[in-house]
């Protein structure tokens, strides 16, 4: 009963907000109880008193993998600061100390520097990678957050549209009813019934 789906008309067919009465295509829809209203984009973004949107699965799961992306990312960078400052620790030593001859297959201090410096090129890579993947996660939560199918409406706007049902269906009946006795009414019980006024007579 709370749920409505948004739908869009024709620019002919457009009719007043709801809420600000100005002249729109989107309509909230309840397939369940029939009732139909028209309402801004506006007046569905952020307003948790009006309406909450029911978003898909696939947002849930975009939201899950931004968070998951997010975290990984801030470690990878977290990383690769502590990383950057071991190496300028380590430069800044090895400009102290005279380099060492390598000897019995030993290598010299500066050619453990290059090769740990190759070995901190894959980290740096895989957090661009990383920030590459959380940019277009967050592109494709944007979107599907963007397009909700569903609105349930809030406990006060529900409670109107169910007043206001309640008094179309009484105003209907009521119609309905007159409509009813009028068309049964016999023409002979009416003259019976109520006494009305004759023409005078014309005067001999």
């Amino acid at each position: 009963m709370d749920k409505y789906a948004k739908r869009k008309v024709a620019a002919r067919d457009a009719g007043g907000c709801l809420i600000c009465d100005s002249r729109t295509v989107t309509v909230l829809h309840c397939a369940a109880s029939g009732d139909w209203f028209f309402c801004c984009d506006l007046h569905l973004q952020d307003n948790p008193q009006f309406a909450q949107p029911n978003y898909t699965p696939a947002y849930h799961a975009a939201c899950r993998r931004v968070a998951d992306l997010a975290s990984r990312l801030a470690a990878s960078e977290k990383a690769a600061a502590a990383g950057w400052d071991s190496w300028l620790g380590r430069f800044a030593a090895s400009k102290k100390k005279p380099a060492v001859p390598a000897k019995d297959g030993n290598v010299s201090a500066q050619g453990q520097d290059k090769t740990e410096d190759k070995e901190e090129k894959p980290a740096e890579v895989s957090a661009a990678d990383l920030r590459r993947e959380y940019e277009r996660e967050l592109a494709t939560v944007a979107t599907l957050r963007n397009k909700p199918a569903t609105y349930t409406l809030s406990a006060v706007m529900l409670t109107s549209r169910l007043e206001r049902r309640t008094r179309v269906a009484a105003r209907a009946e009521r119609a309905r009813e007159e409509e009813q006795a009028y068309s049964n009414t016999d023409p002979q019980q009416l003259l019976q019934t109520y006494h009305f006024p004759e023409l005078p007579k014309p005067k001999r």
